[in-house]
């Protein structure tokens, strides 16, 4: 005797679960342009909502595209970090600014990456607040 399939239902719960997983998967991708969450739930969850389904399709003709400056992911502002705090290390070590940016420039890990003396000098300068005391700009007084 062969058996039924019987058509798996999912409870309610389950399907607000689904319905929230899938926003934010389009929110993502909407506002941070990460489309992981969204890849992901298309390939994996057998409940795609239609705000999902709508992205995909904006994506695919190439009507969603990223604008020009787009926002940095989250690995590009951890680098950022990551660099000025070896910067940090350097300068307490006493070297000066220039010192620290050539020696960093030799690092063969930043090497790999691609990154350049302006993205260290930018990753300085935006995390200028954790930069050793000699290298922050000193307020002129009036």
């Amino acid at each position: 005797m062969s058996e039924r399939f019987i058509p798996y239902h999912p409870t309610l719960e389950e399907w607000e679960q689904q319905k929230i997983d899938g926003h934010f998967a389009v929110l993502d991708a909407r506002e941070k342009f990460e489309y992981g969450p969204l890849l992901d739930r298309l390939r994996n969850s057998p409940y795609v909502t239609v705000a999902e389904r709508k992205l995909a399709a904006d994506i695919i003709d190439g009507t969603f595209k990223r604008p020009a400056n787009r926002v940095a992911k989250g690995a590009t502002e951890f680098m950022g970090q990551f660099v000025a705090l070896q910067a940090r290390v350097l300068a307490d070590k006493g070297l000066n600014r220039k010192s620290a940016v050539d020696q960093l420039l030799e690092r063969p890990d930043l090497k790999k990456r691609k990154i350049g003396k302006p993205t260290i000098e930018k990753a300085i300068t935006t995390h200028r607040d954790t930069m050793h005391p000699s290298w922050q700009r000193q307020k002129t007084q009036k």
